[in-house]
């Protein structure tokens, strides 16, 4: 399976719905666990799309994600939360 950095026509990267659901629960502060509940996935599905997701925003910690993603995309990644997360 090859991976892709995929971006727009403004060079930010792009993500699935999945991985942007991701970041917006890691900006929540929720835990991998938490994430896995909610979302219905396992915790080792989390952790890949944590992983793919770091290194599209080209960053060394999951915890720098929503950092990283509000600077790169001017999101605020909070948007992004599965609806009914408070």
């Amino acid at each position: 399976m090859k991976s892709y950095i995929l971006s727009n026509s403004s060079g930010s990267p792009q993500f699935t719905w999945r991985q942007q659901q991701v970041i917006g629960c890691l900006a929540a502060g929720m835990t991998e666990t938490e994430i896995a509940t909610r979302l219905c996935i396992s915790p080792r599905t989390v952790r890949m799309h944590c992983d793919v997701v770091r290194i599209r925003l080209d960053v060394p910690k999951r915890r720098l994600i929503p950092v990283a993603y509000r600077e790169r995309t001017g999101r605020d990644p909070l948007e992004l939360k599965p609806n009914g997360l408070v």
